[in-house]
């Protein structure tokens, strides 16, 4: 039916009695989920203090947060029960604060992983299966996860776990306590195509960098970003990329800075470190934006834009066929299954909405889209419409890039 109606509007006439809306970009921010700025909440399970989470400073306009979750002091012994209720707790808050978890499970938050990870590698495994099924229990809310558990800061360096045979266990074992519920991203490509084992990373792992810009290699996350950016490119179309700008021995101009990002399809990025290169962002003027923090703020993951919108006769009913063209901007897709809903607001106030058949989820950064579809029946003079997205698993709003758009964007008046 869709092909069928897209092939029917090519080449018609736009006739039909309507005064369009002038659709212009926004030039804001909007915090729309699963893209954006994150911060940091770390939190050590053996205190167990239900009320730290309460006292901790959210932003609003943040939809992301990274729990990073410290079990170093269950190092030589297995989670108690009170510390996993707490961990239950501490994800069911986050949910409760609106915010879209980024998670990572850590032995280490000192630079120390040698040092403060279990002796005995059977020990992960069993970490891993005590909480996997409680992190399956919060992938609702749960945005990705990070690592593998080992390593300095979790970031799966500088541990006495990296062999091949050991990552590949891991792998294999955090899929079984989760039961593949939640997006997995690690450390470097190398490490995906390693526990999967497969060039192709049939099993979208993605990619999280906490050490873009920091030098030609991002300190290891590569071992040559050139070849490396194909592979992300292909991770990043289902899974997001994202971490942390760390200024290296010298600063990329903007020009450079916005081709990388774009290049990595980066969708969210740590809002605290680093402070030297955010900064730095924050101080080289952008014509139209401000300066290139801006930009760069606006444009993490995806930036939906109606573009215009046409309307054609279909049949000899009334019938109209509606085509809305959207473009993203932003430096990567939603990821999630979206819904696209058609509103029409009679001239008596009544509303009649209507669910599109049409997903934006998966609209690529840089790339344009038609949503065409039929509207059966007559619209009454003096009707406003207007259309507005959702994301299907949570019906959360994702606001157009359109000046005045709230959670819908008004499209024009039938004459």
């Amino acid at each position: 039916m869709f092909s069928f109606i897209k092939k029917l509007a090519q080449g018609n006439r736009e006739y039909i009695k309507f005064d369009k809306a002038v659709l212009k970009e926004s030039g804001k921010d909007f915090a729309n989920p699963g893209r954006g700025w994150y911060r940091i909440y770390t939190f050590r399970l053996e205190n167990m203090d239900y009320n730290e989470p309460d006292w901790l400073y959210y932003d609003d306009n943040e939809t992301l947060a990274l729990v990073l979750i410290d079990i170093s002091a269950y190092s030589s012994k297995n989670i108690d029960s009170a510390a996993l209720e707490f961990f239950s707790y501490i994800l069911g808050k986050f949910k409760e604060k609106g915010k879209e978890i980024i998670l990572r499970i850590v032995y280490d938050t000192e630079g120390k992983g040698m040092a403060k990870e279990p002796s005995l590698f059977s020990q992960v495994t069993i970490h891993m299966q005590q909480l996997g099924g409680i992190i399956k229990e919060h992938a609702g809310s749960i945005f990705l996860y990070q690592g593998l558990f080992i390593g300095s800061w979790g970031e799966m360096h500088t541990s006495k776990f990296l062999s091949g045979d050991k990552l590949k266990i891991l792998y294999a074992n955090w899929k079984q306590a989760t039961e593949n519920s939640v997006k997995i991203t690690l450390r470097t490509p190398v490490q995906a195509r390693i526990v999967t084992g497969s060039t192709s990373n049939n099993e979208n792992i993605g990619i999280f960098d906490d050490a873009i810009f920091a030098s030609p290699t991002h300190l290891g996350t590569f071992t040559d970003l050139e070849k490396e950016l194909g592979f992300i490119q292909k991770t990043s179309e289902k899974i997001p990329c994202g971490g942390e700008a760390v200024a290296g021995e010298a600063l990329p101009s903007p020009d450079e800075t916005i081709k990388l990002l774009r290049d990595m399809n980066i969708s969210y990025l740590n809002c605290i470190h680093d402070k030297k290169i955010l900064d730095y962002w924050k101080e080289q003027p952008l014509e139209g934006y401000g300066n290139l923090y801006s930009y760069i703020s606006m444009h993490l993951g995806y930036r939906i834009t109606v573009k215009d919108i046409k309307l054609y006769k279909h049949g000899n009913a009334g019938n109209i066929c509606i085509k809305i063209i959207m473009e993203n901007s932003g430096f990567s897709c939603i990821y999630y299954e979206t819904v696209l809903k058609l509103a029409i607001e009679g001239p008596d106030g009544n509303i009649y909405k209507k669910e599109l058949p049409f997903d934006a989820g998966k609209l690529k950064a840089g790339s344009r889209t038609e949503a065409v579809f039929e509207h059966t029946g007559n619209i009454k003079k003096g009707s406003r419409l207007y259309v507005e997205l959702i994301r299907k698993q949570d019906r959360k709003h994702i606001q157009f890039d359109n000046e005045g758009s709230t959670e819908k964007v008004f499209l024009g008046t039938f004459q």
